[in-house]
């Protein structure tokens, strides 16, 4: 499982390619010799309509900007290191980045 093409080489077997959802991750793992790829949900992105007639969008994405902002802000350094930053080009790095470039 990759999100770089350029990870598969020619000795690797690779039956096949398929996306993998959003909110959802890939377990590759040797079971009884045999290898087993399952897949795990580890987030129900799905608002039920009934949040979502509750709350209106504007309270939804400001719950979401502060729950990445602190997800950020827990990951940071303590103190003050020099850091640097692999950007893949995607939007979910640059918001990381941004976010930490506004917290140090």
């Amino acid at each position: 499982i990759s999100s770089e093409i350029s990870a598969f080489t020619e000795d690797m077997l690779c039956l096949a390619v398929s996306d993998v959802l959003p909110s959802r991750s890939m377990e590759l793992s040797l079971v009884a010799g045999e290898w087993v790829l399952r897949e795990k949900s580890y987030f129900d992105p799905i608002i039920s309509s009934s949040m979502s007639g509750e709350y209106g969008d504007d309270i939804i994405c400001s719950s979401i900007q502060k729950a990445l902002v602190e997800a950020v802000r827990i990951r940071m350094p303590a103190k003050k290191v020099n850091m640097g930053v692999l950007l893949s080009g995607g939007l979910d790095s640059s918001l990381i980045t941004g976010i930490a470039a506004d917290l140090l």
